[in-house]
């Protein structure tokens, strides 16, 4: 926290848990799974980032001929008994916290690649201030996704909007 021109400024929302993140919101998160799945058509190659509505989208997603990239756990194991989709995993570390894969392999992975779709997680939606996370490498790895992607759908429930996190990831 702190002052700036008389202005107190909070810290940044702290990153909740994991598990609390999965259920948390769900029949929204299912939701929007669905609507961000019926915008994927047959062919496509697609990045669904790592969070738990990421999870919702690979679990509503038809088992058909598309190419998913991803560097999330949930997402992988969700789209594995879906024999139909192409799946590519950007390795790197794994962060528990987050049960995602980041840092300098990650973002290598994706130099080679580009999609027609990103579904992009998020921890902050701001319109003045944009899309922003909580953790550094993700950010990075979210701005390498931006890049190689012909569209970027933020896939967010309600409770992110109007917060703002440390990392800016693009601005809206």
């Amino acid at each position: 926290g702190g002052a700036i021109d008389g202005k107190v400024i909070g810290l940044p929302p702290a990153e909740a848990p994991y598990e609390s993140k999965r259920t948390t919101h769900l029949e929204e998160k299912r939701r929007i799974g669905e609507r961000a799945a019926a915008l994927v058509k047959p062919g496509h190659t697609i990045v669904i980032d790592s969070g738990t509505t990421g999870i919702q989208l690979a679990e509503a997603l038809p088992d058909f001929d598309v190419t998913v990239v991803t560097n999330d756990f949930g997402v992988l194991s969700a789209l594995a008994p879906k024999h139909n989709i192409n799946i590519v995993a950007l390795g790197g570390e794994l962060r528990r916290k987050s049960m995602s894969f980041y840092g300098g392999l990650t973002v290598d992975a994706l130099d080679a690649l580009h999609v027609d779709l990103l579904f992009l997680g998020v921890d902050g939606f701001d319109l003045e201030r944009g899309i922003t996370t909580h953790f550094e490498p993700e950010a990075m790895l979210n701005r390498k996704m931006v890049e190689n992607a012909g569209a970027v759908i933020a896939i967010t429930d309600g409770s992110k909007f109007g917060k703002v996190c440390l990392h800016r990831i693009i601005a809206v």
